[in-house]
């Protein structure tokens, strides 16, 4: 849904002209101005006008389902708050014989424990991934950077970049800093060469030395 909700925001370099007739009579809204370039699809002018409107319908309860978790965000967390000094468990039995799995309503919490510290409702379109990565590592980011991660046109990665930054095992460099790390590895191996070197002209020094003290020692 987070990618169809972009898309939506994106410039319309080609809109698909849809014909009035034809679009009262499939129910599609005339006003409505495709998103999906439909030439790359190799379908019929009658299966474009259906799947327009499929379009039309499945953009609007995208709206629909964002908002939806918005609002449900909004109460599950007022009734937490509410039932918070009734005990453990109380609030669990409340949303349970709501109909609600704990999974679906603690996931609506995180989002918006995350909207309210950063006010942009996008946090409720973004991925379920994005808002456990999140989660995880807000008390060691800033606001600005998630808000950063939420307005990326990649949340999860831009999560995960955060994860494996903070881990101090990152996975993911830039071509600059590969460079500078096989530059750095190769002046390591060439120090171990040259003691390598050294250890080996020391031993034949050594051999050197003892076979003169054993010359002496015999005399």
């Amino acid at each position: 849904m987070a990618n169809l909700m972009q898309r939506m925001k994106e410039n319309r370099s080609s809109p698909v002209v849809i014909d009035s007739s034809r679009a009262k009579l499939l129910g599609i809204n005339s006003d409505y101005v495709s998103i999906i370039d439909y030439k790359i699809l190799d379908v019929t002018e009658n299966e474009r006008q259906i799947l327009i409107k499929c379009e039309e319908k499945a953009i609007e309860h995208a709206r629909e389902i964002a908002k939806n978790t918005m609002e449900l965000s909004k109460v599950f967390y007022e009734a937490q708050k509410t039932l918070s000094a009734k005990g453990n468990g109380i609030f669990s039995k409340w949303f349970e014989q709501l109909g609600f799995k704990k999974d679906f309503v603690y996931m609506c919490l995180k989002r918006n424990e995350i909207f309210l510290e950063v006010r942009d409702e996008k946090v409720f379109n973004i991925p379920e991934r994005a808002i456990k990565t999140i989660s995880k590592v807000r008390d060691k980011i800033d606001s600005d950077e998630i808000l950063g991660i939420i307005k990326s046109d990649k949340p999860v990665e831009a999560a995960k970049r955060y994860t494996e930054s903070l881990s101090g095992n990152p996975t993911n460099f830039s071509g600059e800093t590969k460079e500078k790390l096989n530059i750095k590895l190769k002046e390591i191996q060439k120090t171990i060469r040259e003691y390598e070197k050294l250890i080996k002209e020391l031993k034949q020094e050594e051999e050197k030395v003892l076979k003169e003290l054993m010359v002496e020692i015999n005399l």
